[in-house]
Formats: C-alpha cells, structure tokens, sequence
C-alpha cells in the first residue's frame, strides 16, 4: 500500500518531494508556500480500501524542519538517594 501511495504522489508531480518513509507514513519536503495545497494531495494517495475497509491518512505539516516536529512528552522519574 505504501508502494502504491509513492507510486501516485510520483503520478502527481510529488515524486522529488518524498524526503523519507517510516513504517506507513510519508514525509513530503516541499517549498513552505505549497505546504498546505499539497496536505489533501498525501491524504488521497495514501487511501486504500482493503477487504472492504477503509484505510485513510491524515496529513498534517510538521515545522520548516525535521526538528520541527512535536516532542513527546518524557515523563521524569528521579529516584530520591539518602
């Protein structure tokens, strides 16, 4: 399915922007002012309908770089040493 994803971001000019796959998600690297325009594009190649069941995505823009992204929450464990 993710072949399949790739296969038609390529068929609509997305191909160069395909910056890295993990697992089943696509990260797309394209100029700031076409970010948004290009959100639904990801969520319609990456639909899929296996066995009757719909597959969709939802595309969302990370930062300007990778570094961008939200950082999940740690929680602190300290160990109290007397």
């Amino acid at each position: 399915m993710l072949g399949d994803a790739m296969i038609a971001l390529r068929e609509q000019g997305l191909g160069d922007a395909i910056w890295l796959t993990i697992h089943d998600e696509i990260i797309l690297e394209v100029p700031e002012h076409e970010a948004e325009s290009v959100l639904p594009v990801l969520e319609v190649a990456m639909y899929a309908k296996v066995q009757g069941i719909e597959l969709t995505a939802s595309a969302e823009i990370i930062g300007r770089r990778w570094n961008g992204a939200e950082k999940p929450a740690i929680e602190e464990k300290s160990k109290k040493v007397s």
